[in-house]
């Protein structure tokens, strides 16, 4: 996924026509140190009450870092034997998947940060979504 904002974030974002990038630098080293320590064969995820699942491989959030008072970045599981979102070989990230692992940021970040009881229920309301381009996997 790393690749896919490095190469995409300009040309969908409206920043081509800005003199900074979107990026924060400090974020996008630690995105590289932790590309860098992936193992295909060792996912790591949160534990699965903070983003209220009751199956780990339903988990999609990795890690979460606090890098500045109101910088946060985490880091996204790629699951490709998922029974769900990865039921037949796909060379993209399903847009489904990417609206999953921005929710349950959210909601990791509610009792993180915000102190939200875990026993609080979350109900998504509303959302707004629109994809520019296919978020490929090579």
């Amino acid at each position: 996924m790393l690749d896919f904002v490095s190469l995409n974030i300009l040309a969908t974002s409206g920043w081509e026509n800005r003199q900074q990038s979107p990026l924060n630098p400090p974020a996008w080293a630690v995105f590289q140190d932790w590309a860098r320590e992936f193992q295909p064969g060792n996912i790591v995820r949160i534990e699965k009450h903070l983003v209220h699942k009751h199956q780990e491989q339903n988990v999609l959030i990795s890690r979460i870092e606090q890098l500045e008072e109101d910088l946060i970045i985490g880091e996204v599981v790629q699951d490709v034997y998922h029974p769900f979102f990865y039921e037949h070989p796909l060379d993209h990230l399903l847009g489904l998947y990417i609206i999953e692992a921005a929710c349950q940021f959210a909601t990791f970040l509610c009792h993180l940060y915000l102190n939200v009881p875990l026993n609080m229920p979350f109900v998504l309301e509303d959302m707004g979504v629109q994809f520019y381009k296919f978020a490929e996997t090579h």
